[in-house]
Formats: structure tokens, sequence, C-alpha cells
């Protein structure tokens, strides 16, 4: 798992790429949930849940890959399942 922390403005094409581990995101970055593309799927691309906290919009690029919100288990947060 990783949490993505309220200053992370961006994330490069290629940081997550090859982590299939990596299958619980956390989000707290409005810029990062807000993104309307794929420019961080590798982030998310084995991810099977993401957390983004309550509050931030989210763009396209997590309902595009699949994700669609759910009851979350996780206080604060808005729970989103492939």
């Amino acid at each position: 798992s990783v949490t993505i922390g309220n200053g992370v403005t961006s994330i490069e094409g290629y940081a997550f790429f090859g982590c299939s581990s990596l299958i619980t995101v956390t989000i707290d970055s409005a810029d990062i949930a807000g993104l309307n593309s794929h420019s961080s799927s590798y982030l998310i691309s084995y991810a099977t849940t993401i957390y983004v906290k309550e509050g931030l919009s989210v763009g396209t690029g997590i309902t595009s890959a699949g994700f669609t919100a759910t009851t979350s288990d996780k206080d604060g947060y808005v729970k989103y399942t492939k």
C-alpha cells in the first residue's frame, strides 16, 4: 500500500511501473485525486482499492480505470473499488 500525501502535486509517469503488489492506494492530495488522464495510471494499475480523502474531487483518471465508489471502511475517506 501507499499513501499519496497532501503536498504531492504530480507523479512521474513511470514512478510506480511494475509495482504489482501495490493493491491499496490512499490519496490525500487534491492534485492527484483530480487527475483527468492516465498520467499516473501505474499508481493504480494493480490497485483493487483506492481511498480518497473526503471533500476531494475525483477526476476521470480513477473512474475511467473502472473504479466505483462504495461504502468506506476508513473514516474520512471515500472508497473506490474495482
